[in-house]
């Protein structure tokens, strides 16, 4: 089983695990007030380059699911089925997010109904920060890691999970 998850990051990809205190801050432009993600070292509106990590209103919807199920990268592989969601954050971007251990495949196949979530930063075991979506009524919890924000056993005693 391989240690840690892959730590390939652009400098303004780096910075998100800067922010890892739960807040959620993104990009914003300081020209036009744009909020960006992913993070990139240019407005996608007006090409400024003037670009600041604020903090953002984290309430969003869901819009889509998929389930990983095989990746070319060990640390992916070895935890598949993995969740993943997009989220369109009520300041208008949407995000790729790992799903909090409480959403379910029931909840994002119902198309029926929005599913209202509250998105988080926190850090996984290589120290990257990465986006995790929960449930409103887990906003504000503390991860101490990815694992943890996903119900997984921690890195060390990982043997497998079932989802």
């Amino acid at each position: 089983m391989s240690g840690l998850p892959p730590t390939n990051r652009t400098q303004q990809g780096s910075e998100l695990a800067l922010q890892s205190d739960n807040e959620l801050m993104l990009q914003v432009c300081d020209h036009c007030n744009t909020v960006l993600y992913p993070p990139r070292e240019l407005c996608s509106r007006c090409l400024e380059e003037n670009l600041s990590w604020r903090p953002v209103n984290a309430r969003g919807t869901l819009l889509a699911h998929v389930e990983l199920a095989r990746s070319f990268e060990d640390w992916f592989s070895e935890r598949t089925p993995w969740l993943l969601v997009t989220v369109r954050l009520q300041e208008g971007v949407s995000l790729i997010c790992h799903a909090h251990a409480s959403i379910t495949r029931v909840q994002t196949s119902d198309s029926s109904k929005p599913v209202s979530v509250h998105v988080s930063i926190c850090k996984d075991a290589g120290g990257s920060g990465v986006l995790v979506a929960m449930p409103e009524s887990a906003a504000g919890e503390k991860f101490a890691s990815l694992e943890a924000a996903l119900g997984w056993p921690v890195a060390e005693d990982f043997g497998g999970r079932a989802v």
